[in-house]
């Protein structure tokens, strides 16, 4: 230590205050020499380094006397020594989940010091091993699949560490492996998640237990249902026209009999059951559950117009003509066949069935069947109506030929019809609430000015009024009084008239009427065929189908399409309207002569492998009118 003072004496004295020992043991030493100012008037002191001399044995003692204390662990148990003199207590940390460390009883986590007379103990913990049986039922509840999942267990041990004043407790473990469920353990977790015993595969458990697979096996399966099978019915009939095969032969052939219609006489049996409906089997889930299956349905026989049922087995004719089979009812259509040309001789044919003409149609005839049509020549100046397919070998000529119903009033005019019945049940439940809380507005003003904010009925009218010209007589008439009716009751001042809701369901039920009849008339379809025509008129409630050259000036329409099956084939003007699709060679003349094309469906399509100028297409509403250059191509 440093001391100031005026004198080595004056230090010692100082010093002997401080350490308290002998004289003698005090060694003083100066370490900054004296000074004086104002010439020796002031003196400053010395400063003086004083120390304590200390022996040899003194230091052993006190080397010995300050040592830390010591801990470590040999074999699991603690070793302790405390420190001596001003040494430190030894210490341990705990931070490791393999043991519990306790001082006296209590438990310690994080660093704690130790001494001799602590008790500490330390617990090594043992984590058992597990297994576990999983079972996992299939969504449809058809498979029971059973998991063993095992985990191995550890026991825990510490490790030994060298003495030192703070130590850290590390530990490592064993591992203990783990068993397998018994047998009998694995029976019970599958009935307590409700599998039926009845279905377990004892079998696949035990494969299972032996392989020790936790990949898991399916252990139950339930049975699926087994449907059942209908009945079948043998038809002992060609539902179609075929082609005779004679003409493959190299006879003699009447080449207006190229085609076979197919006929019946009475006593051919028509159908029979050939195998009864087979019941089904029902199913069951692995817990139990039914499965209903779908029996077996008996199809009916059921015999229509000239047959009869026999023994609730067999069909039988009753009568000559051509078998027929629709929506599982089998009759025979009564054939009428007309061996020359239908003319002024013959006077027009209206029959009950299927009409044969093995000449022409002329001469301002007209032909109605409620069946098929089968014409071998043509029709010239003459009328053709039939509520199946008509076949015409020969051409078409200043003719109209109709299949099905008034095709006319089914695409165009029945579309525009429903809107205006869709206004009409809007507008009745409109009035019915205006009824129950009226707020000083009549029930004829309101559908009034509800009708003027629409232009969807003056809109039907005007369409209606050009339409009805081209309607066949039948349709005309129809058509014309809810044409009447509407434009009546709908437009104008006779809307005042209507002051309830009663009125209106009135109206909107005559509307519903028409066009549930008009859907009646058209709900069966039939096929127009034919080689060529020419300035005529042709419906059909399915498909217009030309085989030859193609058609000049024609008023061609179809429920569904327009098909010209040659690639040459050649349409020149007229007008073509079909519901889904046109398909043409060429469409359109070089001679200007506009060719009108429409197709009812938004996703329709109108397709030819050529066109002319002044061809219009109507798509979904969109006209276009067909520029080419000179290759005929669009351009």
């Amino acid at each position: 230590m440093e001391i100031s003072a005026y004198s080595e004496e004056d230090a010692l004295d100082k010093a002997l205050q401080v350490f308290r020992c002998e004289r003698e043991r005090i060694n003083v030493v100066p370490i900054k020499s004296p000074t004086s100012r104002f010439w020796g008037l002031i003196k400053r002191q010395v400063v003086y380094r004083v120390s304590m001399i200390i022996n040899k044995e003194e230091k052993e003692s006190e080397k010995t006397d300050n040592q830390d204390g010591r801990i470590e662990i040999s074999q699991g148990k603690i070793k302790i020594i405390d420190p001596t003199g001003t040494g430190r207590y030894p210490s341990l940390v705990v931070d490791n989940d393999g043991v519990e460390v306790y001082i006296n009883g209590e438990r310690i986590i994080g660093t704690s010091f130790v001494r001799e007379s602590d008790w500490v103990e330390i617990r090594s913990k043992v984590i058992q091993p597990s297994t576990e049986v999983e079972v996992e039922i299939s969504r449809d509840k058809m498979q029971a699949i059973l998991r063993i999942k095992r985990k191995p267990g550890k026991k825990y041990f510490v490790k030994d560490t060298k003495p030192r004043n703070r130590i850290f407790i590390r530990t490592g473990y064993h591992e203990i492996p783990p068993s397998l469920p018994s047998f009998e353990e694995c029976i019970n977790r599958l009935i307590d998640a409700g599998v039926l015993m009845d279905l377990i595969d004892m079998e696949a458990i035990k494969q299972l237990l032996d392989t020790g697979s936790e990949e898991g096996m399916i252990v139950a399966q339930g049975h699926k249902p087994i449907h059942g099978v209908d009945s079948e019915i043998q038809y002992l009939f060609s539902r179609t026209s075929y082609r005779n095969p004679a003409l493959n032969d190299k006879g003699r052939v009447d080449l207006l009999d190229h085609t076979i219609i197919p006929t019946v006489k009475v006593g051919d049996i028509l159908a029979i059951r050939s195998l009864p409906a087979i019941p089904g089997r029902d199913g069951i889930t692995v817990t139990g559950k039914r499965i209903k299956a779908r029996p077996g349905k008996e199809k009916p026989l059921i015999a229509g117009k000239g047959t009869i049922l026999l023994d609730d087995s067999k069909i039988v004719a009753t009568m000559d003509g051509r078998p027929h089979l629709e929506r599982g009812v089998v009759s025979v259509i009564p054939v009428l066949i007309i061996p020359k040309d239908v003319d002024i001789s013959t006077g027009n044919i209206s029959f009950d069935g299927d009409v044969i003409v093995k000449g022409n149609v002329i001469q301002g005839t007209k032909v109605t069947a409620e069946g098929d049509i089968t014409i071998y020549g043509g029709i010239y100046d003459s009328s053709v109506y039939g509520k199946g397919d008509i076949r015409v070998y020969g051409n078409i000529v200043r003719s109209k030929v109709v299949s099905g119903g008034d095709i006319i009033a089914h695409i165009i005019i029945l579309p525009e019809l429903k809107k205006v019945l869709d206004l009409l049940d809007d507008l009745h439940n409109r009035v019915m609430k205006l009824g129950m809380n009226r707020n000083g507005v009549s029930i004829e003003k309101f559908v009034f000015r509800s009708l003027q904010k629409t232009d969807v009925i003056k809109q039907f009218v005007r369409n209606g009024k050009k339409i009805l010209p081209v309607l066949d007589d039948d349709g005309r008439t129809e058509f014309s009084k809810i044409l009447g009716m509407i434009n009546n009751s709908l437009i104008g001042l006779n809307v005042y008239k209507i002051n309830s809701g009663k009125r209106l369901r009135e109206i909107a039920n005559i509307i519903r009427d028409y066009i549930d009849n008009i859907n009646h008339i058209n709900s069966r379809q039939g096929d127009v065929i034919f080689t060529y025509s020419q300035n005529s008129d042709i419906q059909s409630s399915g498909n217009v189908i030309c085989v030859g050259k193609g058609c000049y000036q024609c008023n061609l329409i179809a429920k569904d399409s327009i098909i010209f099956k040659r690639a040459n084939s050649i349409t020149r003007g007229g007008v073509l309207v079909a519901g889904k699709k046109i398909r043409a060679g060429t469409l359109g003349s070089s001679m200007g002569i506009t060719t009108y094309c429409r197709v009812l469906d938004v996703n329709g399509t109108i397709n030819a492998l050529h066109y002319y100028e002044n061809t219009i297409l109507n798509m979904n509403g969109n006209l276009s009118t067909i520029k080419v250059n000179d290759l005929g191509q669009i351009i």
